[in-house]
């Protein structure tokens, strides 16, 4: 009788183990997939900053040859 109820208990933890593993392995695919389309979202807002610079004074001779050069249009 013991035995019975013994070998149980281990078919139910054995079973209990082998779930509690797939359910781990199903939050570890969701957990892979959200960070994947967060990293996405990331790195669309990075390529789309616009991009400031400081403004600072040319010298004389940088002004003049730019002057010089003829524009594109």
């Amino acid at each position: 009788y013991f035995k019975v109820i013994f070998i149980f208990c281990v078919m139910t933890i054995a079973s209990f183990l082998m779930s509690l593993q797939y359910i781990i392995l199903l939050l570890t695919k969701i957990w892979t997939f959200l960070t994947m389309l967060f990293k996405k979202k990331i790195r669309t807002v990075i390529q789309h900053q616009a991009i400031t610079y400081v403004m600072c004074p040319l010298s004389p001779s940088s002004q003049y040859r730019l002057s010089k050069l003829d524009w594109k249009t």
